[in-house]
């Protein structure tokens, strides 16, 4: 009878035992479903969230792909702007250089052209000079032949008036030595034309006189 005690006690042990370990792993597996549950609704909103983000990273990336190509578009756009730019005003200054150096060459016919005309008037005015001086002297020279030609002709009217006043003077003295007679035509006033021609013609003859001062 005691035996069949202790073997209920033990069996009822085991039963206990074994109801207990159940409803402890019972227990377990309900904390872990739980758990398990937690963590799926964890991982799936963290899931979730990783998913928005793809998203909102591969908009991100298709945005940036945009950019890059508009960029890359206007990259090329700026280049072939700045190429065409760059050939025009290699252009601008081919044509700059062009003028300057025609410019150049204009403004040194104009130096010397202006140098041919200054050499010009410089002759110009010297021979300006040249026929003034040419002149002056032809003046000066008519001049002093003008001032001789006076000069003789104050000569010879000195001379004439000394001849003049010696024939008056003969003729006094021919009248006081001679009776008184009837003038007739031939003898009233007149004079001995031989003397004043030789005198007239001693003068010319002679040496010229130096113009008066």
């Amino acid at each position: 009878m005691q035996l069949r005690d202790e073997d209920d006690i033990a069996s009822t042990a085991r039963e206990l035992g074994s109801s207990y370990r159940w409803r402890e792993a019972q227990l377990e597996l309900e904390e872990f479903q739980a758990s398990s549950r937690d963590l799926e609704a964890e991982l799936e909103t963290q899931l979730e969230q990783f998913e928005a983000s793809n998203r909102e990273l591969r908009a991100a990336v298709g945005r940036l792909q945009a950019d890059n190509e508009n960029l890359q578009e206007k990259l090329q756009q700026v280049q072939r702007e700045g190429a065409r730019q760059v050939h025009d005003l290699q252009s601008q200054l081919a044509e700059v250089s062009a003028s300057r150096e025609e410019m150049h060459n204009y403004i040194r016919e104009l130096e010397q052209s202006n140098d041919d005309l200054e050499r010009a008037k410089r002759s110009v005015c010297l021979l300006q000079a040249i026929e003034r001086n040419a002149f002056l002297e032809s003046e000066l020279d008519d001049k002093e032949a003008m001032s001789f030609m006076v000069q003789r002709l104050k000569d010879e009217t000195r001379d004439l008036k000394q001849e003049l006043m010696i024939q008056q003077s003969v003729h006094k003295e021919a009248e006081g030595d001679s009776p008184p007679r009837r003038d007739t035509p031939h003898h009233r006033g007149s004079y001995t034309p031989g003397l004043a021609d030789s005198n007239r013609l001693a003068t010319e003859g002679g040496s010229p006189k130096a113009p008066a001062g």
